[in-house]
């Protein structure tokens, strides 16, 4: 096995951690936990004896087979347009105020969670929203990305600049919020769900309080799935949801659902 293999759970393997792993051996289920997208198979295998080793293998690739881990090669920051494209084609890239909803809006509404989260699963993201900014522009469209992870914001931003954005990133909440308080022309913003000092359903409050900000586009990029993570974003007014680590045709479904952009 490829040692230098980073390994991801799928929608499936989250899933089925969540539920318990309970249909797999214990050794199996411990293999799933430690999987994180972050960690390569050489470091998985650190400090474990020969056999250890051979089960982690065996484990790894087990779950490779049932769909709930794949291959996710974390990329070094590009320097040249031939190493981004590379990258891309990996597909790939880890205080809100909530009001209370009467009894039938209540009822609606975890419908609507119910939906989204197996339509998270399923096809990687999901939309609660269509919008069509005033005075449509096609080719210059300007978005906020959240992320702190500067080698995936990095590939998101030239994901988005080749389809004719232009894109402005920030690494954690605080500096969300200052872009937002002094950038007038957004379109939409893209919010990682766990940043330092703010998170993301920080800022999706803050642009919903906010007098000018209030009616800005907001999509939550996140890991968490479960019906109540996407009723907490439904109540707060996410107009959307794309799963991590997403495929890129997910990923700009979204966000063309999202701006109605043809």
């Amino acid at each position: 096995m490829d040692r230098s293999i980073i390994y991801t759970k799928t929608a499936k393997g989250v899933i089925e951690l969540k539920n318990g792993a309970k249909g797999f051996p214990s050794s199996v289920a411990a293999t799933l936990k430690r999987v994180d997208g972050y960690s390569s198979v050489a470091s998985l295998l650190a400090g474990l004896t020969e056999d250890g080793q051979m089960l982690e293998e065996q484990n790894l690739v087990a779950l490779e087979a049932r769909q709930l881990i794949r291959i996710f090669v974390r990329q070094q920051a590009p320097q040249e347009t031939a190493n981004l494209d590379q990258a891309l084609e990996f597909n790939s890239i880890p205080l809100l105020r909530i009001e209370e909803l009467s009894a039938e809006e209540g009822v609606r509404a975890w419908a609507e969670a119910r939906r989204g989260a197996q339509e998270l699963v399923q096809q990687g993201f999901y939309a609660t929203a269509h919008i069509s900014p005033d005075g449509v522009i096609t080719h210059d469209w300007r978005a906020l990305i959240v992320e702190d992870d500067p080698a995936i914001s990095l590939l998101m931003k030239s994901y988005l600049t080749k389809r004719g954005f232009t894109v402005t990133v920030v690494a954690d909440g605080q500096e969300a919020l200052n872009v937002l308080d002094t950038h007038d022309k957004l379109h939409i913003a893209l919010l990682d769900v766990n940043l330092p000092n703010i998170n993301g359903f920080d800022i999706l409050a803050y642009i919903r309080d906010h007098a000018k900000l209030k009616d800005l586009p907001a999509i939550m990029v996140t890991a968490q799935v479960s019906d109540a993570d996407v009723l907490r974003g439904l109540k707060g007014g996410a107009d959307g949801y794309i799963f991590k680590p997403f495929e890129w045709s997910a990923f700009y479904e979204c966000i063309k659902k999202v701006l109605s952009i043809a």
